[in-house]
């Protein structure tokens, strides 16, 4: 599945999204789109509770031994499971 972020007219043309899991440590990315047809509800909910939600800035931190990927938003680390942030859809930050 392919996604394109839209850009605002006037902006610079649509760039497309890549998967959290994509994203090398040490890099940073803005949050776009949660999977929803992979992510159950309450899983979602969850998310976004901790921060994760469309517009946050994530910083990479570390990959884990399982393939998950340890996040930093703000002054907080989140690890996210391999298969989680394949369903996380970002958009390549600044490094």
């Amino acid at each position: 599945m392919s996604f394109l972020r839209r850009a605002a007219s006037g902006d610079t043309p649509a760039q497309p999204l890549l998967s959290l899991f994509s994203i090398p440590v040490g890099h940073s990315c803005v949050l776009q789109h949660v999977g929803e047809e992979f992510l159950s509800r309450p899983m979602r909910q969850r998310m976004a509770e901790l921060g994760l939600r469309a517009g946050t800035h994530i910083a990479i931190c570390q990959k884990t031994a399982g393939g998950g990927r340890v996040l930093r938003i703000g002054n907080t680390r989140y690890a996210v499971d391999k298969d989680t942030s394949k369903q996380l859809m970002v958009a390549a930050g600044e490094n």
